[in-house]
């Protein structure tokens, strides 16, 4: 058995417990080594490439259990959410039948040019990329520009499986198995991007 095979079910155990914070310093290290991305000098933005202000966010697509806590259930709920945490990822091929949503949040699109978001499904990490301006112009994205209270020009937008497929089909950009993740982060040699970009959206439509 491959090293890196051996090493996925950690990797996604391990992603599903990060929490927030933590999961989206993940996320930029992960998208600057695909992009070959630089390090911001400003905080309001994450990275850059060719003068270009990059923003990086990133979501785990987990199975919602809309299950009511009560006082009689919440122990049992919350044990067995932990036993499952890191099993219960949605595969992308199951992405219309499961009751998910994932938030692309605090975003503030005056502050960057492109945004680079991703989706962690069960056997793959999907990537998005989309200029500034068509947050704000793309009806389809329905972005919201309130979050939180105070915080103006601040905003969000969610995925889910009644939409998944308008992402796919107009800002998809790249694919990563759980491998090739584990790859890249080792520097070891994956296939070149166009691959991933033509090949994977075959597969997704």
């Amino acid at each position: 058995m491959k090293y890196e095979n051996i090493m996925i079910p950690h990797l996604k155990k391990s992603l599903c417990n990060l929490p927030t914070r933590r999961f989206g310093e993940f996320v930029e290290i992960l998208t600057s080594k695909l992009n070959n991305l630089e390090n911001s000098k400003d905080n309001s933005y994450d990275r850059t490439k060719e003068n270009e202000r990059i923003e990086i966010k990133g979501s785990r697509v987990f199975n919602n259990d809309n299950t009511i806590l009560t006082e009689q259930n919440v122990l049992q709920i919350l044990n067995e959410e932990y036993a499952s945490r890191g099993s219960e990822l949605i595969s992308d091929d199951r992405r219309h039948e499961n009751n998910w949503n994932c938030n692309i949040q605090q975003i503030k699109p005056k502050y960057f040019d492109v945004l680079y978001y991703s989706l962690f499904f069960e056997n793959r990490v999907v990537f998005f990329k989309i200029p500034s301006s068509k947050i704000l112009t793309d009806k389809n994205i329905k972005y919201s520009g309130k979050q939180h209270r105070g915080n103006k020009g601040e905003g969000q937008f969610h995925i889910d499986c009644k939409n998944i497929d308008y992402h796919l089909l107009e800002y998809f950009y790249k694919s990563l198995t759980y491998d090739e993740v584990i790859a890249l982060l080792e520097n070891r040699m994956i296939k070149p991007w166009h691959v991933y970009q033509i090949a994977t959206l075959e597969e997704f439509l």
